[in-house]
């Protein structure tokens, strides 16, 4: 598939991931992919129920999510947390991170 779509500049992808050095901006699309490729092929092991008032409910849900061992903390309102190799890791930075939330007295809409 990569020699299929990127042809000649599959070479120039493969020894920028291999040596961890910054991928060029003209393989952005193949990044992307990846990312997107992650997400939807996550499976959701743990969640929890936060109470805020936002614009769209009054509690938000916190997921722990999993794709090949690595675990990360997925929000919707406040984005995700990453990486961690245990999913006890995981769930313990997200009660560290969202648990000062569990008040319906804080309005997301106000925060920074």
């Amino acid at each position: 598939m990569l020699l299929q779509e990127y042809g000649d500049r599959a070479p120039t992808l493969l020894d920028a991931m291999e040596n961890r050095t910054e991928i060029p901006d003209e393989f952005e699309f193949f990044s992307d992919q990846i990312l997107e490729h992650i997400n939807d092929s996550a499976e959701e092991v743990d969640s929890f129920e936060i109470e805020c008032l936002s614009s769209y409910s009054t509690t938000s849900t916190v997921s722990i999510k999993c794709f090949s061992e690595i675990y990360w903390v997925s929000n919707f309102e406040f984005g995700d947390i990453c990486y961690f190799s245990k999913e006890e890791d995981a769930m313990k930075a997200a009660k560290e991170e969202f648990g000062n939330f569990d008040n319906p007295e804080i309005n997301l809409d106000d925060l920074e």
